[in-house]
C-alpha cells in the first residue's frame, strides 16, 4: 500500500540494508567490505527520481574531446583564446544535451522521441496529460506516448556526468558512482528515511482531509433534507446540522 514514491523508497531502503549486511558480513573475504561495495552494480539502489534530484548537485559537464581540434597550434595568445572558446562551446553543447527541453534539469530518466530528441519521462507524461502532441525541442508532431529508450551515447554521457552528494558533502564522482555511494551513505539513507516518514504523514493528512470533506458533505446533505422540517424531527440530529442557515429549525447540541 502507499504512494509509488513510498513503495519505491521502502524498496530502496530494504535493498540498501541488505547490501550493507552482505558487505558487513564479508570481513573475511578478499578485499573487505569497502572493496566489495565498490563492485556493487549501480542499479542495486534505485533511488526515486525526485529524491535523487534532492541528493545531487551537478558539476559542469566534460566537453567531447574526441572531436579533432580546429584551432591551429603555435600561434600565440590568439590560438589559445580560440581553443578556450571552442572548449566552452563544446561544454555548453553537452550541457544542452543533458538538459530536458521542458524542465531544463539534467535528465535522470530520458526518453527518445521519433524525431530523435530527448526529454524527461515525467515531463513527457505531463505533456500527454495536457493533450500536447508536439516535440518540445523542434515542435514536430510526434506520438509522445510512443517514446523509446534513450540513445546509448546519451546514457553513457549522463552516467559519466560528475556530481556531488548533497547529503554528506564528502563524495564527488560520476552519476553511476553516486548511485553506488548512496548504498553506504548514512546521511543519504537518513534523508530517504525522513522523506518516507514525511510521505507517510502527508498521506495520513490527505486521508483525514478526505474523510472530513466527506463528513461535511453528508452533514450538508442532511441539513438540506431537514430544511423546513418540524422541531420534533430536527431534534433527532446534532445542532450543527441545522443551525448554519438562518430560518431553519435549530436545537442545542447533545452529548
Amino acid at each position: 500500500s502507499g504512494t509509488p514514491l513510498r513503495r519505491s523508497l521502502s524498496a530502496s531502503l530494504a535493498a540498501a540494508a541488505a547490501t550493507g549486511r552482505a558487505a558487513g558480513g564479508g570481513g573475511g573475504r578478499e578485499g573487505g567490505p569497502a572493496a566489495q561495495r565498490a563492485t556493487v552494480d549501480a542499479k542495486v539502489l534505485e533511488v526515486p527520481e525526485e529524491l535523487l534530484r534532492a541528493l545531487v548537485t551537478w558539476r559542469d559537464p566534460e566537453p567531447d574531446l574526441g572531436r579533432p581540434s580546429q584551432s591551429p597550434s603555435g600561434h600565440g595568445a590568439g590560438a589559445g583564446a580560440a581553443s578556450e572558446a571552442e572548449l566552452a562551446e563544446a561544454t555548453e553543447e553537452v550541457r544542452r544535451r543533458h538538459e530536458c527541453p521542458v524542465c531544463s534539469e539534467v535528465m535522470l530518466r530520458p526518453r527518445r522521441l521519433s524525431c530523435k530528441h530527448h526529454a524527461c519521462a515525467r515531463c513527457l507524461e505531463k505533456l500527454v496529460e495536457s493533450g500536447l502532441k508536439d516535440c518540445p525541442s523542434c515542435s514536430t508532431a510526434v506520438n509522445l506516448k510512443a517514446s523509446q529508450p534513450p540513445a546509448d551515447d546519451l546514457v553513457e554521457s549522463l552516467a559519466a556526468r560528475r556530481c556531488i552528494c548533497l547529503a554528506c558533502g564528502g563524495f564527488e564522482g560520476t552519476l553511476d558512482e553516486l548511485k553506488v555511494h548512496l548504498i553506504g551513505c548514512g546521511a543519504a539513507l537518513g534523508v530517504m528515511t525522513l522523506k518516507l516518514y514525511r510521505g507517510a504523514e502527508e498521506a495520513d493528512g490527505e486521508r483525514r482531509a478526505r474523510s472530513a470533506a466527506a463528513d461535511a458533505a453528508r452533514t450538508e446533505a442532511l441539513r438540506l433534507d431537514m430544511a423546513g422540517a418540524s422541531p420534533t424531527l430536527v431534534h433527532r440530529f446534532p445542532a450543527h446540522a441545522v443551525s448554519e442557515v438562518e430560518g431553519n429549525w435549530s436545537t442545542p447540541p447533545f452529548t
